[in-house]
């Protein structure tokens, strides 16, 4: 197994992650680089290993409640109030987070589902999450950002790759959902 698939679950993580021990390399010195390696081990098979302008980050995506793409860049609001600017677009973190609790709602937004406290339906639809933030759903992707809640599947993260949505959401929108 790949220290890529270690680290992310995904092969196409290996070019990312190497461009990540790379700016370690730059900023620790080689050196401390066993040291990494060694730490790098200790991380859990879901972590992210995500650069940033100050080197690497690591996230659990269950931490993570929105992300929003800002041009190359994203910038993720994790449960804790910190937000963090990451050299991954969108699209990049869309591939590597679990299909089962994320979900792209709009073409500069992805939402944990878990993570969803409310969806309002004045000026277009909306949901907002635990932290407070309101995110736009698109049109288009509503009725399958519903369905994700719901767990069956279609659209958001999991639409790209065709894969099925988690175990339902449901039980905490039932009978509250605007359409």
């Amino acid at each position: 197994m790949s220290m890529g698939r270690c680290l992310t679950g995904s092969s196409r993580s290996w070019i990312g992650f190497t461009g990540v021990v790379s700016s370690v390399i730059f900023t620790l010195g080689a050196s401390k680089v066993i040291s990494f390696f060694a730490w790098t081990m200790e991380l859990g098979p879901h972590s992210l290993v995500i650069g940033t302008m100050q080197g690497a980050l690591v996230l659990q995506p269950e931490n993570i409640v929105h992300i929003e793409a800002e041009g190359g860049y994203a910038r993720i609001l994790c449960d804790d109030g910190k937000r963090h600017l990451v050299s991954w677009n969108i699209g990049r973190l869309q591939r590597e987070l679990p299909v089962t609790s994320f979900f792209r709602c709009h073409d500069s937004h992805i939402v944990n589902l878990r993570k969803v406290a409310r969806i309002h339906s004045h000026d277009g639809h909306q949901a907002e999450m635990i932290a407070g933030l309101t995110v736009r759903i698109s049109r288009r992707r509503y009725k399958d950002f519903i369905a994700a809640l719901r767990g069956g599947g279609g659209g958001g993260v999991e639409n790209e790759g065709g894969r099925a949505a988690g175990p339902s959401l449901w039980g905490r929108f039932a009978g509250r959902i605007p359409h």
